[in-house]
């Protein structure tokens, strides 16, 4: 994407004087389909640039994927290999030139990454390529505040093991990433052309399915409703201004790339045949995926994941990724323009007291080698000093951005969508983008209401056990209060609000509220 200005550029007949675009980008908006050409306002200018490279590891075989399999080779790159992608917003002033700076968000396809890394003997010092270390070297590189630039793992379950658990990545890969992900800020900041946004939803829940039962034994919930389950699957378009040619389409939907895992194959997994039909449809441009809630999983269309062979496994991916990109083109049909102009960016720290010593454990010591077999567990790579870690209080990053009217919540971890529904109720905004490990991983992340159920179930097993503990749901929707405000956004907390919508633990949500455990952000 090369950069230009509108000034003295023809886009479909409309010459892009500064007194003119408005109207320019009113006429031509009326082919931009259903949902756009019923809108009454014209679209805000904004400029947006777009850049990904390439981070398949280059030499193979590659020791170790991550998701599923202590210590798993991968052998075979498919579906076109790994990538960092990388969106850069900025605002127009009132003479249509960028103003201020612009908010960058980048998706690297990884099982996860967390924001520091430990380094030095006995884990003391802090390595070169945490999320941390790549904001600070980005944003040096491409003259934008690190609170403005964000990265997110796709949370594929057959890319590299970035975070040790599965057996981990060599440093060269991690270093390799770091190189790449920069270079995609800088080049996605370098190409900001003007533009124009629209947003749009549609429901993705035939394709979803809750890990939590639809009942739960008698003797422990009276109230049998299914987990709450955001299934929306939303979509961010930029067009080329004065135009219906898109730029960039980002679409953002809850739940795993996990229908490859168990192989030897290297792959985003889905999301990148999503991608791929993104590009061909609507008129071309590029593509990224941005992860949702992660509280479901994917309802597989032949309802058999287990890895019987890769050729069964890639059919399955192939279906699902039709499906999904059916709502893919239905959320496009109904997107609506962007009418607001402007975007800010927002990062707040928050601690949260850990009270899961397997995790810890792992993170602060070797187990031995026939130990960490045993359980499926490597050392946890995560840092282990402050700020990452204080005595058993762990702190992460949460960010929120603004983009016009719409909010994207960025959370450090595997947001269930209970959280994501407490958030919105309480920030106000035309839209959302919710955003899961951003920034960091700290493993599940759940309202303090369904910790009894998150201690009883999940897709593999207690979700407690991937949990740092019961008080991390709380405090990142805290956090999204905080860097929302600080981002422009009008946030009304509501204490009781800290339980999700549709809540299946009805007595102990209310417990949570009246005993003021839930506003303490406490068990």
């Amino acid at each position: 994407m090369a950069g230009a200005h509108p000034a003295g550029v023809r886009r479909r007949g409309c010459r892009l004087a500064l007194a003119a675009t408005a109207l320019c980008a009113a006429l031509v908006l009326g082919g931009a389909g259903a949902g756009a050409a019923q809108a009454a306002a014209a679209p805000a200018m904004f400029y947006v640039g777009f850049s990904k490279q390439d981070i398949t590891p280059t030499q193979l075989p590659f020791d170790y994927l991550g998701g599923e399999g202590f210590q798993r080779v991968g052998t075979t790159i498919v579906d076109g290999g790994l990538w960092v992608r990388t969106l850069a917003i900025a605002a127009a002033g009132p003479h249509g030139r960028p103003v201020g700076k612009p908010v960058v968000i980048s998706v690297l396809d990884s099982q996860g990454w967390f924001s520091g890394y430990q380094a030095a003997p006995a884990g003391l010092g802090i390595a070169d390529y945490g999320l941390d270390q790549f904001r600070a070297a980005a944003a040096a590189r491409a003259h934008v505040p690190e609170e403005n630039i964000s990265f997110s793992s796709t949370h594929s379950h057959t890319a590299p093991d970035a975070m040790g658990i599965w057996g981990g990545a060599p440093t060269s890969y991690l270093e390799q990433v770091k190189s790449a992900a920069v270079q995609s800020v800088s080049a996605a900041v370098a190409n900001m052309q003007p533009a124009w946004l629209r947003h749009g939803d549609a429901d993705g829940s035939a394709y979803i399915y809750n890990p939590i039962p639809t009942s739960v034994p008698p003797d422990q919930y009276s109230d049998p409703k299914t987990w709450p389950q955001y299934s929306n699957l939303t979509v961010l378009q930029a067009l080329a201004w004065g135009t219906n040619t898109p730029v960039l389409t980002l679409f953002d939907f809850g739940t795993h790339p996990d229908i490859l895992e168990g192989s030897d194959l290297i792959s985003p997994d889905w999301p990148a045949q999503t991608i791929n039909h993104a590009v061909g449809a609507q008129g071309g441009g590029d593509a990224m995926f941005l992860p949702g809630v992660m509280g479901s999983e994917p309802r597989f269309p032949g309802g058999d994941t287990q890895p019987h062979s890769d050729s069964y496994l890639q059919s399955e991916e192939a279906t699902y990724a039709n499906q999904i990109n059916g709502v893919y083109d239905q959320a496009v049909a109904n997107a609506v323009p962007v009418d607001k102009g402007g975007v800010a960016a927002s990062t707040v720290h928050i601690e949260v007291p850990s009270t899961n010593a397997l995790l810890l454990g792992f993170d602060i010591v070797d187990a031995p080698a026939d130990v960490q077999k045993k359980v499926g567990v490597g050392h946890i790579e995560r840092a282990t000093v402050p700020p990452y870690l204080t005595g058993n209080v762990l702190g992460a990053p949460v960010t929120a951005v603004r983009i016009g009217d719409g909010a994207l919540f960025g959370t450090p971890g595997e947001i269930y969508s209970d959280v994501f529904f407490s958030a919105r109720d309480q920030i106000h905004a035309g839209w959302y983008l919710p955003s899961s490990l951003t920034d960091d991983q700290i493993g599940y992340v759940v309202l303090p209401a369904e910790w009894p159920v998150a201690e009883a179930y999940g897709a593999e097993g207690p979700a407690a056990l991937y949990s740092i503990g019961p008080s991390v749901g709380a405090q990142v929707v805290n956090g999204l209060e905080r860097s929302a405000g600080g981002a422009g956004l009008a946030v009304t907390p509501q204490p009781a609000d800290l339980v999700a919508d549709q809540d299946p633990v009805a007595d102990q949500m209310q417990y949570c509220v009246t005993s003021g455990a839930c506003q303490a952000g406490l068990p």
